[in-house]
């Protein structure tokens, strides 16, 4: 039976007294309810109250039954048939309004994941991680003995009170990949390492999840091979033979002297890479012999492309006085005398070209001493013409000599008007001003 919330106050139909409610369709107290007779529902089939009294149903099967009387939403404002009966709010402004508030965990506003314990869905995730990591471990079925042996290890070290969502999933990620690929006894970081490369990018969890369970069984990967290092000699590699000890040299100046990331020092190893390629094409073999004429020739180069203007296809310069492609060759254009110069990079990145080989041909004339002169200098920026850097037309100072009598006059007149600004309102003429200032000092004044 639906009980009224809040209950409603008024005259029961049996005794005829002032009490509460029990349901909503009849005004009847809880004494009065009680001794009601039951009998069967003609619809649900269950034993209940009122069942004669009311065609042979049950109230519940009434309510449900006939229409529900549209409200006006307390929420919303529209008329639409209540949630519950005797709601003021429709179904989708009562879900909202239950469904969202403040996290008892993490105090942000959203939408309840669990409305009773007032969670919201990340937290209510990690407060049941726990419980779903104990039921997958005990269900999750291994066939190969060290596999288990390497899962169980896995669980051992994770602290089940401190559980997360994400942890639970990178568990359940590893234990799901070992049912299926069998591990060479005993472990090592070989073994680590060949199944990392059998890994895809979305299988990431599987990688943290072997990673941690190596450091904790082998400690920590000595042969490893840093990938920005790896990089680092691939960039070093390309260079001809006579450049690589020098390209050694200045990155590990970049890391030790500078303190550069290694992000920042694979940027300039590039740009010299780039550099020796277009030098490589004017003939250049020796960085002895770079001059600022190839410096400028190699920025050209990267600050146009060709462009087609039918299929907008591009290609890069080779040197300054290049001429246009003739054909295009996109198969599918094939269009002939169509091609246009245009600007390839921003003037910002230009200038972090220049930067960069200014900073090691830098360090090679001063450091290293292998050259004379720097074949990058900075590019002199144009000094801006404005209202503070326009020439003044002012006439050139001078020191004037003034007679005693003139300097008097002026020191009496400054004096007498920094006491007039204390003197009273009604002394505002000069005699009155000579004659107040007589009484108050006891001397009189100069006026020059």
């Amino acid at each position: 039976m639906q009980r009224v919330n809040p209950p409603t106050v008024g005259e029961c139909k049996r005794c005829g007294k002032w009490a509460k409610s029990i349901t909503l369709a009849l005004t009847i107290c809880d004494a009065c309810y009680m001794k009601e007779s039951k009998a069967q529902c003609g619809k649900c089939g269950r034993e209940r109250r009122f069942v004669s009294e009311n065609g042979g149903l049950c109230l519940q099967c009434s309510e449900r039954a006939s229409p529900a009387i549209e409200i006006a939403c307390r929420e919303c404002g529209k008329i639409r048939p209540p949630a519950i009966r005797g709601s003021e709010y429709c179904h989708p402004c009562r879900q909202r309004i239950r469904r969202t508030g403040i996290c008892s965990l993490c105090r942000r506003e959203g939408r309840y994941w669990s409305s009773i314990k007032r969670l919201c869905k990340r937290c209510g995730r990690n407060e049941s991680a726990a419980r779903l990591l104990t039921q997958f471990v005990e269900t999750l079925d291994i066939s190969n003995e060290y596999n288990r042996f390497v899962f169980e290890q896995l669980v051992s070290i994770t602290d089940r009170a401190t559980v997360t969502e994400e942890i639970r999933q990178r568990i359940v990620e590893t234990g799901t990949f070992l049912q299926s690929h069998e591990i060479q006894e005993p472990l090592s970081w070989r073994t680590i390492r060949e199944l990392d490369s059998k890994l895809s990018g979305a299988q990431y969890r599987v990688r943290e999840g072997l990673q941690h369970l190596a450091e904790h069984l082998l400690g920590p990967d000595v042969d490893q091979v840093d990938p920005s290092a790896a990089k680092e000699l691939a960039l070093i590699d390309r260079l001809p033979a006579s450049v690589r000890p020098i390209a050694q040299q200045y990155s590990e100046w970049l890391r030790n002297e500078r303190k550069d990331t290694d992000r920042v020092r694979l940027t300039h190893l590039r740009t010299l890479n780039r550099f020796w390629r277009c030098c490589r094409t004017q003939g250049v073999t020796c960085l002895a012999n770079v001059t600022a004429e190839h410096v400028e020739e190699f920025l050209y180069v990267l600050n146009f492309r060709w462009k087609c203007r039918e299929c907008s296809s591009t290609k890069n310069l080779s040197g300054r006085g290049e001429a246009p492609p003739s054909v295009c060759e996109n198969s599918s254009c094939a269009a002939s005398g169509c091609f246009d110069k245009v600007v390839r990079c921003l003037p910002v990145s230009l200038s972090g070209y220049r930067a960069q080989l200014r900073i090691f041909f830098g360090w090679l004339k001063e450091v290293e001493h292998g050259i004379q002169v720097n074949p990058a200098p900075s590019a002199g920026k144009k000094k801006k013409k404005g209202r503070w850097n326009a020439p003044t037309h002012k006439s050139p100072r001078t020191i004037q000599y003034y007679d005693r009598d003139i300097i008097d006059a002026l020191l009496n007149a400054i004096e007498i008007n920094a006491l007039e600004a204390n003197m009273p309102s009604h002394h505002k003429n000069q005699t009155e001003t000579l004659e107040y200032w007589k009484q108050v000092f006891g001397r009189s004044f100069i006026i020059g």
